[in-house]
């Protein structure tokens, strides 16, 4: 007799500790913020269903007939946007509303800087779709700056990068 399986989310820490951590440990570390704030990122685990129903027709299994009660979730796709020059002192918009998710699943924005000669402050939280930020102003050759997006559909994340490449002011 065969059963139907299912999925039973569990609860998945990401931990790191890295002076500067590379591009993948930055990665990981969205996941930590995140554990920090404490925002869940379950993970699926398929966990076999094998009652000992012998075939009786009350139990779940539906009296012994296959049964495929397993949950799939599609990852999202991350969009960034394209790369972006700006000028010194200007206001730059990080848009990553072409994001998507397959199963329509509500979707949560995670930024972070992976690269640049110092740090950008984001105006506003890092945790929408749209983020902005204002350009340094003490540039005096064109500067690129990395920022990554995780977007995350609750059991599975994308990521996406987009540069931004300052030229100093005229």
């Amino acid at each position: 007799m065969k059963h139907g399986s299912f999925v039973r989310p569990i609860e998945i820490p990401f931990v790191f500790s890295e002076a500067r951590p590379s591009r993948r440990m930055a990665r990981l570390g969205l996941f930590g913020a995140m554990l920090t704030l404490g925002l869940a990122f379950p993970a699926c685990v398929p966990v076999t269903d094998t009652p000992a129903d012998n075939g009786n027709s009350n139990s779940p299994s539906g009296g012994g007939d296959d049964v495929d009660n397993s949950l799939t979730n599609r990852p999202p796709t991350a969009r960034a946007g394209d790369d972006i020059s700006a000028s010194a002192g200007q206001v730059v918009r990080l848009d990553a509303t072409g994001s998507t998710d397959p199963d329509k699943d509500r979707l949560l924005f995670v930024w972070s800087q992976v690269d640049g000669d110092r740090t950008i402050e984001f105006e506003s939280s890092p945790f929408a779709a749209v983020v902005s930020f204002t350009a340094p102003t003490d540039i005096t050759s064109p500067t690129t700056f990395t920022f990554t997006v995780a977007v995350l559909d609750g059991f599975s994340a994308a990521f996406d990068e987009v540069q931004v490449t300052v030229n100093p002011a005229e």
